[in-house]
């Protein structure tokens, strides 16, 4: 008689419980939590971040290489006779030329580079996205599931009171 009503105890507690947890959480719509997910999501993030590198790849391939400066100064001697002895200073610009057969192959290569980057932030983020929606379905199901055991629970415990 006592296990009677200790289980009815734990059960009613238990139910009592749940409520009291369900009620003080705010709900999340699926968007919030999908928006949530992918802002705290490692694989989303890496994936964006590499987006971003390949982006920046891009722009150097499709820029004109740099001048090169070079600036020398030094001292010369004469290790045979009596040439002239002094300070020597020199300077050169250098321009590669970018000639379109290296350049477009290149930005071509960036570009289906980066194109490749962006399906796999995509890829990630999809993936994410139906992950959420999966575990809510199931978070849904899993609900329902306790809240028909507690309702059988309760009934029990109606049916061993109305015995006592």
């Amino acid at each position: 008689m006592k296990l009677h009503r200790w289980l009815a105890l734990v059960t009613i507690g238990s139910g009592i419980a749940t409520n009291v947890f369900a009620q003080s959480q705010k709900p999340y719509t699926i968007n919030e939590l999908i928006s949530i997910t992918l802002e705290s999501s490692p694989q989303a993030l890496a994936a964006r971040a590499q987006s971003k590198a390949i982006k920046g790849q891009l722009s150097t391939a499709r820029a004109i290489p740099n001048p090169e400066f070079e600036i020398g100064t030094g001292q010369q001697r004469s290790v045979t006779g009596p040439l002239t002895v002094g300070n020597v200073s020199s300077w050169s610009v250098t321009q590669l030329l970018d000639m379109p057969y290296t350049r477009f192959p290149r930005v071509n290569a960036a570009e289906a580079n980066y194109r490749s980057a962006e399906a796999t932030r995509v890829a990630f983020e999809v993936e994410t996205i139906s992950k959420v929606q999966a575990q809510r379905f199931y978070e849904l199901m899993r609900r329902e599931a306790e809240a028909k055991a507690s309702e059988e629970d309760l009934s029990l415990t109606k049916q061993i009171r109305d015995r006592m």
